[in-house]
């Protein structure tokens, strides 16, 4: 009888066990499915071209649909709303997902410290770059043109002399990293320096000297 008994007891737990299998290798398969054939989801993309440093908002994006697996959701792949704020570390071209790794937390808006590169083209040679240097606009004798992150400009400084060559270049074919408040009307170009550029930057404003802002062309010739 106790024989009978414990042969009812392991067939019972063999049958419990064949049932978890069961279900366990159902799940497997499920998973594996969802990840060969990922469900499109509503995926935040670019509505135009986000330059680098921008502080992106909800309304630069708008939302298509993207196979994406479920567990990439929301880490990776951001839906489209209140989750699309943060400043653009790479350029975004229009159509493109916006991804987590694209944005750096929204008050990095106040700091350009993540966009200055830790070296420079200084004429024909690489040199190491000091920090970013504010150009506050207000210095400047007439107003500058329009530029976006990313153009490259030249900054003038006017006579402080009689002596004085009426122009002199101050800062040579350097990047704008940032604008320095609304980007419609900034107050401000931060820009990445070398410690000549720097040097040269400081005497000629320690001077007084009126500045001038150029832009250069994109289709300039490299050097």
């Amino acid at each position: 009888m106790a024989t009978r008994r414990t042969g009812i007891v392991l067939l019972g737990g063999a049958v419990i066990l064949a049932l978890v299998a069961f279900f366990l290798s159902q799940s497997y398969v499920s998973s594996a499915a969802l990840s060969a054939n990922p469900p499109k989801q509503p995926v935040a993309v670019a509505s135009d071209d986000i330059p680098v440093g921008t502080l992106v908002t909800p309304a630069m994006a708008q939302s298509a649909a993207m196979s994406v697996p479920p567990e990439l959701y929301k880490v990776v792949y951001l839906p489209p709303g209140e989750a699309v704020k943060g400043v653009a570390v790479r350029t975004i071209k229009k159509g493109e997902p916006i991804l987590a790794g694209d944005l750096l937390p929204a008050e990095s808006a106040n700091s350009i410290a993540p966009l200055v590169p830790l070296k420079t083209k200084s004429g024909t040679a690489t040199a190491d770059v000091v920090g970013g240097l504010n150009l506050p606009l207000n210095r400047l004798v007439a107003a500058p043109p329009a530029v976006r992150p990313h153009d490259h400009i030249d900054l003038w400084a006017g006579g402080v002399g009689p002596n004085q060559p009426s122009l002199q270049l101050v800062l040579e074919d350097v990047e704008i990293l940032a604008y320095n408040g609304d980007a419609a009307a900034p107050n401000g170009f931060d820009v990445a320096v070398t410690v000549e550029q720097l040097d040269r930057y400081l005497f000629f404003s320690n001077q007084g000297a009126p500045l001038i802002i150029t832009v250069r062309s994109s289709q300039a010739p490299p050097k």
